[in-house]
């Protein structure tokens, strides 16, 4: 095998220390490669030292692990300081070590000498700016998902107190149950005057209401009940305040965001998601279909002995993952291709649970592949006509399928004739 790179370094990097190899040529070793190790503290004036040792060895190439956070400083200033030398970041999985040699130095000799024969697959890793970005939008994932959770304790606190609102209103937490959830933590009691509390097209469901607030809401439910609103309140805030640091720095992606909200199902906050994770930059992906590899969002490739064994999708971001889902099942419901995609597939795949989750993965697939010609080529979304699949229909290969279903439902042969 030939070797790339004369003068390779592995750091296997911890939270206190960072273990670092050497593989350089030596004409008296067995081999003809020999190895220096180092040592160094995380501290920061201790990466420096780490950084100099790097430009006195003359190395060309520099691979780490990508190990929780802690790799992240030393990325960044050897960045600044060996700008020269070529940085690696390696997925973990793809390095593993050879068992009954796992220690920090020899995970170190092995990152050292897989990067001196280009054996190691760099990660991605984008810019400050878009690091800060994404930060960003995975906190407020957090911060949405853990206000989800809240709601959901609001309507169980209510249901144990045999209030029904839940069944009535679509949202629990739309402004007209919002006010009279308060109303309950304030005292009110009236079934009436909680029922009139109801705002625009809920008016109409005011008899309904009024039946829905009839239970046993005690002085212990309304104290819990309070508790809760002021928590989600609390989490409305620092939503809005995440929201408020994303904008500008989503200033240079104008033209991108103005593109991408012409995609059906595509809204600000997963727009916003789609860019930080995937950087807003389709030149690190050769095609769409290597971008949906690369997000975890196609069929998994499990073959052996020429039997597919699964085809589950690898887990991948879970951040792009949720965002391009939530996405699917907004245009699932709508008149456009990708509304009639889902339909087709659930239509393929059978409409049960499993079958419609299967078609909404097909679904956000096909609308990050979407979003790669959008992003590459800076146009707007051209959508096929929800009546796509339609017009590719072939009635042959429909009455090849439905025969072979009728066989084997009735175990019977099916012969087709003219009809009369």
């Amino acid at each position: 095998m030939r070797i790339l790179h004369e003068r390779a370094i592995g750091l296997d990097i911890h939270s206190r220390m960072i273990a670092g190899c050497l593989d350089y040529p030596d004409p008296e070793a067995p081999d003809g490669r020999a190895r220096e190790h180092r040592r160094f503290e995380t501290f920061t004036d201790a990466l420096a030292q780490l950084c100099n040792w790097v430009s006195g060895t003359g190395a060309s190439v520099v691979a780490m692990e990508s190990t929780g956070q802690y790799w992240r400083p030393l990325w960044w200033l050897l960045g600044d300081r060996c700008p020269t030398v070529q940085r690696i970041l390696a997925n973990p999985h793809h390095i593993k070590q050879v068992p009954g040699r796992k220690s920090d130095t020899t995970d170190a000799e092995w990152l050292a000498e897989l990067a001196a024969y280009g054996l190691v697959r760099a990660s991605l890793v984008p810019s400050a700016q878009i690091y800060q970005l994404r930060d960003l939008t995975r906190h407020r994932h957090r911060m949405i998902h853990q206000r989800g959770s809240e709601v959901q304790r609001v309507l169980s606190l209510v249901e144990s107190a045999g209030i029904k609102f839940g069944i009535v209103a679509s949202d629990i937490m739309g402004v007209s149950v919002r006010r009279m959830l308060d109303a309950l933590v304030a005292g009110e009691r009236d079934v009436s005057v909680l029922a009139d509390m109801a705002l625009t097209r809920l008016r109409g469901k005011i008899p309904q209401l009024q039946r829905a607030a009839v239970g046993s809401f005690t002085q212990s439910h309304a104290d819990r009940l309070a508790v809760i609103l002021d928590f989600i309140d609390y989490l409305d805030g620092l939503i809005e305040r995440l929201n408020t640091q994303i904008a500008p720095l989503m200033t240079p992606f104008a033209e991108k965001v103005a593109h991408l909200m012409t995609v059906p199902g595509f809204g600000p906050r997963v727009i916003e998601t789609l860019i930080a994770q995937t950087t807003g930059d389709m030149s690190y992906f050769r095609d769409e279909h290597h971008l949906a590899s690369w997000a975890c969002m196609s069929p998994g490739n499990y073959e052996s002995a020429g039997k597919r064994k699964s085809g589950r999708t690898r887990k991948g971001n879970p951040e792009l993952r949720s965002a391009l889902v939530e996405a699917a099942w907004a245009a699932s419901r709508t008149n456009t291709y990708h509304g009639g995609l889902y339909r087709h597939l659930v239509r393929t795949l059978g409409n049960n649970p499993v079958g419609r989750k299967k078609a909404i993965v097909a679904v956000g697939h096909s609308l990050l592949c979407t979003s790669w010609w959008i992003m590459k080529h800076n146009v707007d979304y051209h959508d096929l006509g929800a009546d796509y699949f339609k017009r590719h229909y072939d009635p042959a290969k429909e009455a090849t399928r439905l025969i072979k279903r009728l066989r084997k439902i009735t175990g019977k042969d099916v012969i087709l004739q003219p009809a009369a």
